[in-house]
């Protein structure tokens, strides 16, 4: 029998002539199969696996693309808007003061030349604000020294620290370390001692003793209700003027100069790898940029602040007590006070106070998050020169009262039997201390109470029974002798 010709041409046999009645087992271990079935499954699997293989590399290619778009994205916000100087420069200014705790530390200083001699003034600040305004803490240490041209060895050399401490409610505390060792430093420059001092100058020397070192607590009202203990509503105007000036102060201040400094962005800045001057780097992280000022944006600025709330704020408080204590307008003190009473600023004189040869100005700026990091400032003429370097620290600060501290009235009570006792002794009047009593009486008996009251008013100088002294003590306070400006034509106390 003749082979089918559609077999010879080598196609595949219609599927309608396989033996279905073959069971499975059979069909698919075939151990003979035949030469044309291999190729039909082979060619079943490769027309698979070219579509998987595209897909996969479809997908690589457009992530790729996603992620060049994205990173083309981020370089372009980056570079062109993120790092364009004006907004590095308003996100630092604007940054810093929204800040709601900033350290502040750092130093400057100021050297003159005159004919004959030579000054240097010397500052160093160590400051932190806990909160947007208050409160605040502040501790500087001022230094002033003059030396003949060409000595290194200064003439006068003084030195002070001032510390401060201000919360929100009004209370002030300050301390002043070193102030004798000033003192007696500016004394012995001039061939001076306190043994030679007279009688005022020993009182002032001793007022000092009593301040240096010491923390003072500052409160007004305090002061007033001692003062008017008498009379509480006498001082009530003061009091009420002193309370709306510390609430005004409480407000939103540096949001407010935000706000006024975004419509007039008066500074520039320019990215340079360093200082013209002193050799000043930005450290890693941050950069360096050169301040440039326009004097127009920095005048409309600058005219913008007497019309701030802040500043309406404190008009009223001036006006309401101006108003209470119905102060006479004798053209010294204003009745009343608003932003129309400022004169205006113009950019050409804010231009022409900048006299000197050479000045830079610099500031430091993180990369990514534009914090204010460090100012630098340097300006040089003929015959002055000042630099000064300022960090900046955005750390959570703690702002705790002094552990020990004496209140202000003590000190006024203290100096007040001083000033008194010294009157008396000019007068040769000696006041007579009785230590079981702890009173002080006149030669006649009459006993006096010394307390604050005397140096605002009538010396407070009272009986026991509440009634004034005789008209002997009274003198005292009215003494022209005391404020007489040449204390030599006054008997010492030596001399009494």
């Amino acid at each position: 029998m003749d082979p089918d010709p559609k077999m010879q041409e080598g196609t595949t046999p219609d599927n309608n002539n396989i033996n279905t009645n073959v069971p499975a087992t059979d069909q698919n271990t075939n151990p003979n199969p035949t030469p044309e079935s291999t190729p039909v499954a082979a060619a079943a699997v490769n027309s698979a696996n070219p579509l998987k293989k595209h897909t996969g590399l479809i997908v690589a290619i457009v992530a790729a693309i996603l992620i060049m778009l994205v990173g083309a994205g981020i370089a372009v916000w980056y570079f062109v808007i993120h790092s364009n100087p004006d907004k590095v420069a308003f996100d630092a200014i604007n940054g810093f003061l929204h800040e709601h705790s900033v350290t502040v530390t750092g130093s400057a200083y100021n050297e003159q030349t005159y004919h004959s001699y030579r000054t240097r003034s010397t500052i160093s600040l160590d400051s932190k604000r806990g909160a947007t305004n208050l409160p605040a803490s502040s501790t500087i240490t001022a230094g002033f020294a003059q030396y003949e041209n060409n000595s290194d060895d200064p003439e006068v050399d003084l030195a002070l620290e001032l510390g401060s401490v201000v919360f929100s409610d009004g209370v002030i505390y300050f301390r002043i370390n070193d102030l004798m060792e000033a003192v007696d430093s500016a004394l012995a420059s001039s061939g001076l001692s306190r043994s030679r001092l007279d009688d005022y100058g020993k009182l002032l020397y001793g007022i000092g003793e009593k301040i240096d070192g010491e923390w003072w607590q500052f409160s007004l009202p305090d002061i007033l209700d001692l003062i008017s203990a008498d009379n509480s509503e006498s001082y009530s105007s003061i009091r009420n003027a002193y309370n709306c000036v510390f609430e005004a102060a409480s407000g939103d201040i540096a949001g407010e100069l935000a706000s006024i400094y975004s419509e007039n962005r008066f500074i520039g800045i320019t990215k340079v790898s360093q200082s013209a001057f002193g050799d000043v780097k930005a450290t890693s992280g941050n950069s360096l940029y050169e301040l440039t000022f326009d004097y127009e944006k920095m005048a409309d600025f600058i005219n913008s602040l007497p019309n701030s709330d802040y500043a309406n704020k404190l008009y009223t408080c001036y006006n309401n007590f101006v108003a209470a204590e119905d102060l006479d307008d004798s053209g010294f003190i204003p009745r009343r006070i608003s932003a129309a009473d400022f004169d205006k600023v113009s950019a050409e004189d804010l231009a022409g106070s900048r006299n000197t040869e050479t000045n830079n100005y610099y500031l430091e700026i993180s990369n990514f998050d534009h914090k204010l990091k460090s100012l630098y400032a340097y300006e040089k003429s003929e015959d002055e020169q000042t630099e000064i370097h300022f960090y900046f620290q955005y750390e959570p600060v703690t702002i705790s009262t002094p552990e020990s501290y004496r209140p202000i009235t003590e000190l006024i009570e203290e100096v007040s039997v001083d000033v008194i006792k010294l009157s008396a002794a000019q007068q040769g009047i000696e006041l007579i201390y009785d230590e079981e009593t702890q009173l002080r009486y006149l030669p006649d008996g009459t006993p006096v109470d010394l307390n604050i009251t005397g140096i605002f008013g009538s010396l407070g100088s009272t009986t026991p029974d509440g009634d004034n002294i005789d008209d002997s003590y009274d003198d005292l306070w009215s003494d022209d002798d005391f404020w007489d400006e040449d204390p030599d034509d006054s008997p010492s106390s030596e001399e009494v």
